[in-house]
């Protein structure tokens, strides 16, 4: 989600491909499809949780910054101060995150093992061959 643009999340699966042997698999937990503003304008509240013995912490997803790209935003509040930090992330879907692994010789392998967790988790296998990725690759 910190990498904003296509080239950079290639080369992610790049490196990812450069350190696997053959064969070897990687799990990827991103963040669920449709969990983005799309559906409303402006703020868009996401949760609350309690600190614990520190205070609450909200957290907010403001409207699209940019083609893809989106800023979260916290907003804590604790006895002694509030604070507010902020990212902006790109929600990639699954179909992206399944070209970049493949231009990098990875492929998709379905999920052996049951998965609990909220979230977006994909499996991906590096090719049995060997595979050179040069490092200037996009």
């Amino acid at each position: 989600a910190h990498l904003h643009t296509t080239k950079a999340l290639r080369r992610l699966f790049a490196a990812v491909r450069r350190v696997l042997a053959p064969g070897g698999q990687v799990v990827l937990h991103g963040f669920p499809e449709g969990s983005g503003v799309a559906e409303g304008r402006g703020l868009v509240h996401r949760a609350s949780f309690e600190l614990t013995d520190t205070g609450q912490c909200d957290w907010f997803e403001s409207r699209t910054v940019s083609e893809g790209l989106e800023r979260l935003s916290w907003y804590v509040q604790t006895p002694d101060t509030d604070y507010t930090f902020s990212l902006v992330m790109r929600l990639w879907n699954r179909r992206d995150y399944v070209r970049a692994a493949t231009y990098a010789g990875l492929s998709q392998v379905e999920m052996s093992f049951p998965v609990s967790v909220d979230g977006l988790m994909l499996r991906f296998e590096a090719d049995t061959t060997e595979h050179a990725v040069t490092a200037n690759q996009p």
